[in-house]
């Protein structure tokens, strides 16, 4: 099965400005379910512009996309959010946790109001803590956790709804070489459950290690080999 297919996709910002900004043109990429694919590029190549597009955060501004077998180029809001919250997870750059909320917390607001019960949320949360290691920091406030465990509460935030899907982008930008061959570790561990990783990276470390099945080209909106 294709977990994500784009034809033709282009997103363009501020259309018809004077500052109009076409930051994809033309992508096309087909990801086989379970891969685990790098987009590397430099800086404003619109790596993060296309996971936000894959991830159904951003609409395009011409093309189609199909994930996990589904059109979703025309789904409402509510839908796209909807299904985005169920299939798609997201770990971003800056980690984009809640600083004034505890990791339990910051694990249970993904699936809230869903779930049936809060004892199943915090019961799903303490499992992921326990898996990243961060069981001891489930009532710490995260303004006050360590850069690796900053990373690791992330990634397990991005697992709560045990999406097919996770959406990558720049993971150890921010993390010593130490940490960053950990991290990749755990990309494995992922990626050897089932899922679809698509991460976007120019780090070595990852680049380089038995992890990406392909590794893909961006530059100036275009995904090439």
């Amino acid at each position: 099965m294709t977990a994500i297919q784009l034809e033709f996709v282009e997103k363009v910002f501020n259309p018809g400005r004077p500052n109009e900004f076409a930051a994809l043109k033309e992508v096309s990429l087909e990801v086989p379910e379970g891969s685990a694919i790098v987009i590397a590029g430099p800086s404003g190549s619109g790596k993060t512009t296309l996971l936000s597009v894959i991830g159904l955060m951003s609409r395009p501004t011409a093309g189609r996309i199909r994930i996990l077998g589904k059109e979703t180029t025309l789904l409402s809001e509510r839908f796209r959010t909807l299904f985005r919250r169920h299939h798609i997870g997201f770990l971003f750059q800056q980690f984009n946790l809640i600083p004034d909320l505890t990791s339990l917390e910051n694990l249970s607001l993904v699936l809230y109001p869903d779930a049936p019960s809060l004892s199943e949320l915090h019961k799903k949360g303490m499992q992921l803590l326990a898996r990243f290691g961060l069981k001891e920091k489930a009532h710490v406030r995260a303004s006050i956790l360590s850069g690796g465990e900053k990373q690791r509460l992330a990634m397990a935030r991005a697992l709560m709804a045990d999406p097919e899907i996770l959406l990558i982008d720049e993971p150890t930008a921010n993390l010593d070489t130490k940490l960053s061959r950990e991290i990749v570790e755990i990309f494995k561990q992922l990626h050897g459950e089932g899922k679809t990783l698509i991460i976007t990276s120019h780090d070595p470390i990852i680049m380089e290690s038995d992890l990406p099945e392909q590794v893909l080209r961006m530059r100036d909106g275009r995904l090439g080999k």
